[in-house]
């Protein structure tokens, strides 16, 4: 597997990718700031650094894009821009391109105030399923045709606004992402996915730490064959749901208590750390050079004998 790190729009990324020389960096990618990446791709370019890009995108109007929207003329303008991401990999030679399956609901996205809200009803769930898969599949091989890796990635049940404080957490409410269960469908169906460790954990609204572990653990071994990109989370209590984001030096992390712990994540690598074809980060709210360090002990931790988690 590829060791790598998170990167975005700033000058602080360039000095991130000189200090941590990783494998690959995946790129946070707000498809209407196009512009604002041409330093950070060229600095790519010039250093010879492979690179994916993680497409994020909302019109003009704040609707957040999505393959699963209730508006026919919504998911139509969501599969040109993602093709104009894909477009902007092939260009810059990226490898890979990641989205989220969306939301079957009307919902606004503000990345300034970093919030959500839901603006109408959801649509039926297996009627949205299959919408997002129908034109996920046209996706995938346009990419494949342009040279570039598609992957859809696990999201959590829940949303808060204040993405990057943690105490948010505690007042979560429902965006209506496709469940764990339309990320599943699209790797039976045969196509790339990505197993955020957090987000799938997140797939549970409530339980103890045990039964996310369990539904974890499921997942990602179903997951397994069709993974090509993995980001390496966990949760913290309380498990409603909710994402998480901090360091893998968290004392939940390395002592217990998270889900999945230090130990239970070598387990999980296991399955990757020998495929060349996996590119696999975390992504830390801050500290992405010293983070990444923590990531290769881990990743060389995971190559040797681990002690077996406990049983669910």
């Amino acid at each position: 597997m590829k060791l790598g790190i998170k990167v975005g729009p700033s000058q602080d990324s360039e000095a991130d990718i000189t200090a941590a020389n990783p494998d690959f960096c995946e790129v946070w990618f707000d498809i209407s700031r196009q512009a604002d990446y041409r330093g950070l791709f060229s600095f790519l370019e010039k250093s010879g650094t492979e690179a994916g890009l993680h497409y994020w995108g909302a019109l003009p109007d704040g609707t957040w894009t999505t393959l699963a929207h209730p508006d026919e003329g919504v998911r139509r303008q969501t599969v040109q821009l993602i093709r104009k991401t894909i477009d902007i990999a092939a260009e810059w030679k990226f490898t890979y391109v990641n989205i989220h399956p969306g939301a079957r609901a009307d919902v606004k996205i503000d990345f300034s105030t970093e919030s959500f809200r839901v603006a109408g009803p959801p649509v039926e769930l297996k009627q949205s399923i299959g919408a997002f898969l129908t034109l996920y599949a046209g996706l995938h091989d346009y990419a494949t045709s342009r040279g570039v890796v598609l992957t859809v990635e696990t999201v959590p049940a829940r949303v808060y606004n204040g993405w990057y404080n943690g105490s948010n957490r505690l007042k979560p409410f429902e965006a209506f992402e496709l469940p764990l269960e339309a990320v599943l469908a699209a790797a039976s169906a045969g196509y790339w996915v990505a197993n955020d460790f957090a987000h799938t954990a997140a797939s549970l609204t409530a339980g103890s730490a045990a039964d996310v572990w369990k539904a974890l653990k499921i997942a990602t071994n179903r997951m397994s064959p069709k993974t090509r990109l993995v980001h390496v989370g966990f949760l913290i209590p309380p498990f409603n749901g909710t994402d998480y984001h901090d360091r893998l030096d968290n004392p939940g992390f390395t002592g217990g208590g998270a889900v999945p712990d230090r130990n239970q994540t070598k387990l999980l690598l296991k399955q990757f750390v020998r495929r060349s074809d996996v590119w696999v980060l975390a992504e830390p709210a801050s500290d992405h050079v010293g983070n990444f360090r923590l990531l290769k002990t881990l990743a060389a931790d995971a190559m040797g004998p681990v002690k077996a988690a406990p049983a669910p």
